[in-house]
């Protein structure tokens, strides 16, 4: 399963992790989000309570300046359970979204420096601007 990767220095001090994750051999997307875990675990990133987003891969250079793909306060995550459970809300599915993108991309947001405002809703915690909050981006392929 072959990973490109890609660093951007979006600052001195924080680099988002871009990459192309190849899903190519695999059978559905329960194994394709599991192979998306297996490549945080491999980058020492993963912790089960972090935060996903699905986007539209063509705006992933606006998460690598920004930290979010659109201009806003409020973004819409998913856990791995909403992810990985077959009969979870659909409208709380980040790898289901992502998937309607002709360009599927996941954002893997830092649970600690947002603050939940409802099932899905998250904002960003008091001080914390978006860019820090990324831990990866996931351009699925």
């Amino acid at each position: 399963m072959p990973v490109a990767a890609r660093r951007s220095s979006a600052s001195a001090s924080q680099a988002v992790i871009v990459e192309i994750l190849d899903l190519s051999d695999t059978w559905d997307s329960i194994d394709q989000i599991e192979l998306m875990l297996k490549r945080l675990k491999t980058l020492r990133l993963y912790r089960p309570n972090l935060l996903y987003r699905g986007i539209d891969g063509r705006r992933v250079a606006n998460v690598r300046k920004f930290g979010t793909d659109q201009n806003q306060d409020i973004v819409f995550c998913s856990k791995e359970q909403d992810m990985l459970d077959p009969c979870a809300d659909p409208a709380g599915n980040a790898f289901q979204f992502a998937t309607e993108w002709p360009t599927p991309a996941i954002i893997v947001y830092n649970p600690d420096l947002l603050v939940q405002r409802d099932e899905y809703a998250y904002a960003f915690a008091p001080g914390v601007k978006p860019l820090p909050a990324v831990l990866a981006v996931f351009v699925l392929d």
